[in-house]
């Protein structure tokens, strides 16, 4: 038997390790708690200037104490790196570097230590000032093909209606000899058809260096003019030597619309250049409402469609026009959006054209930075 001081020992290490028991979270001789949380659901990244804006759901467990980031650069199989902590649903990472895609994750720890299995990552591309400029070129490069197609479009039209009208009625074989002017506005520009019915030609001549919004114009777009009865018109144009402040800008434009006596809708393909920059467009549909007063520069285009962008440095890009607003008087459009996609890095730049004002910016954003640019300026650094 022991002695006395060897069993008072013994007492003593048995109520220590009782006591750390109970403080340990085993109350009663129950379990310690090694269930960690659910991974965090629903996360989404928004990209900022040096910074990734996250947000989830919010866990439900009782005993949540708070949400745990890791983020990875450039690969989703990189160095998970734990960024920070938090107690709410929403967090900003800053101090990172444009031009880089970031991947994260969000854990859940307990009150008990425990952590759970990483969330489903999120990823997103930090943009760069190059990629707020290539956007800012697709926007340019689709003033191009809304202004020329508007111009051809409704000076023609009106020619086009009273050429059905006579050639039905009255059989006629019309010339045009050295030219018919359709539109003249003091040489900016003057539209002019020549040739016959069967064999037109449609010139746009811009004489004087033109100023129309912002932008100084000059040179000549031809185009073959076809017109057949009850068909609609067609109107297949050649840009080249066309300089917009200087720059020269080149490529083609296929129109082919049909008309009623209050509207139009014309589908336009074709692909523009500027700077290296081009935009192909493909079956762009343009809903065309004639003026009442019968004043084509009183027409106004509603343009959706698709199309793709290539930047000078060979980036890739698809383009969508979501109800882009369009006339002539304008050289840049007034209203509507175009969303340019990037597959390689991934982002999409959103372009909102205005609110129907006639002017020269647009507003590019990237997540969750928008950036005013004036596309006159940007034209001059382009050059």
């Amino acid at each position: 038997m022991g002695t006395p001081k060897k069993i008072y020992f013994l007492f003593i290490t048995l109520i220590s390790f009782v006591f750390a028991l109970e403080i340990s979270g085993c109350d009663r001789g129950g379990p310690l708690d090694k269930t960690p949380p659910a991974a965090p659901q629903g996360l989404k990244a928004t990209a900022g200037d040096g910074a990734v804006e996250l947000v989830w759901t919010a866990n439900e467990e009782i005993d949540l104490a708070l949400y745990r980031v890791y983020i990875a650069a450039d690969s989703e199989e990189g160095q998970k790196e734990q960024q920070d902590e938090t107690g709410d649903t929403t967090i900003t990472i800053t101090g990172l570097a444009n031009g880089k895609t970031y991947f994260c994750w969000i854990t859940a720890l307990d009150t008990n230590g425990n952590e759970s299995v990483l969330s489903e990552v999120a990823f997103v591309y930090l943009p760069t000032q190059e990629d707020f400029y290539d956007a800012a070129g697709a926007a340019f490069n689709t003033s191009v093909v809304t202004s020329t197609a508007s111009t051809a479009f409704s000076t023609s039209q009106s020619k086009a209606a009273t050429l059905d009208k006579q050639a039905d009625e009255y059989e006629m074989f019309i010339d045009f000899g050295g030219g018919e002017e359709l539109y003249d506005n003091n040489s900016c520009p003057v539209v002019t058809l020549e040739g016959n019915l069967n064999n037109l030609t449609l010139v746009i001549s811009y004489e004087n260096d033109c100023m129309i919004n912002g932008v100084s114009i000059s040179g000549r777009i031809t185009g073959l003019w076809s017109f057949e009865l009850g068909e609609g018109l067609t109107i297949d144009l050649d840009i080249d030597n066309y300089r917009i402040n200087d720059v020269t800008t080149d490529g083609t434009v296929v129109l082919q619309g049909t008309a009623t006596q209050d509207q139009a809708e014309v589908v336009i393909n074709g692909a523009i250049s500027t700077n290296d920059n081009t935009l192909e467009v493909s079956d762009l549909t343009a809903v065309v409402e004639f003026s009442k007063t019968g004043d084509p520069t009183q027409d106004s285009y509603g343009l959706n469609g698709t199309g793709t962008f290539t930047s000078a440095e060979d980036k890739q890009y698809s383009a969508a026009l979501h109800d882009v607003t369009s006339d002539f008087q304008c050289f840049f459009p007034a209203a509507g959006t175009m969303d340019v996609d990037s597959s390689d890095p991934e982002f999409t730049a959103s372009i909102d054209f205005g609110d129907g004002t006639c002017d020269t910016t647009v507003t590019v954003t990237i997540g969750n930075i928008s950036q005013e640019i004036d596309l006159a300026v940007w034209l001059e650094q382009a050059q």
